[in-house]
């Protein structure tokens, strides 16, 4: 077979035509999107894109498969987070994947675990033994204005 046998590439519904490319987005083209009456996509790369509103939000996403389902986690929204954050996001995730760890589970339990050492810090530990014991002491006049107003005083810069 010889070359010039083969159906023309220009025309595009052929078998052998060109592939067809997807344009990734650029920050203008972000920043330029205008909201429609449905929320539609504008896609990156690897399931990351962004959400667009009809309220004119713009919301990074990326999609992806853990154990045979498909889920979705949010990246933020697009003026406070660039797309270079978000492909680098979205880059960390997938190194999470390689892994076998679920992104989504893995965001649940860190939050989890800055809210318990939050919880139970010095500051909220100290001010629950306060309020516990602040009745008796003014009823006993064991301790002063003064012990009551450093504590104050340490936890309030």
């Amino acid at each position: 077979m010889r070359y010039l046998d083969l159906p023309s590439n220009k025309g595009g519904n052929s078998p052998f035509s060109m592939r067809r490319y997807r344009q990734v987005p650029t920050v203008t083209a972000i920043r330029n999107a205008k909201p429609r009456e449905k929320p539609y996509k504008m896609v990156d790369e690897r399931g990351l894109y962004i959400l667009i509103s009809p309220s004119g939000g713009k919301w990074w996403r990326v999609d992806y498969r853990f154990n045979g389902k498909r889920k979705t986690l949010s990246m933020g929204t697009f003026p406070e987070v660039t797309l270079a954050e978000a492909r680098d996001r979205r880059d960390a995730d997938r190194k999470l994947l390689a892994n076998d760890i679920d992104p989504g589970e893995y965001r649940k339990a860190t939050k989890t675990l800055e809210a318990d050492q939050t919880a139970n810090s010095f500051e909220v530990v100290a001010r629950e033994w306060l309020t516990k014991m602040k009745p008796g002491w003014a009823a006993s006049g064991r301790i002063g204005r003064c012990g009551i107003g450093l504590l104050r005083a340490h936890f309030s810069q």
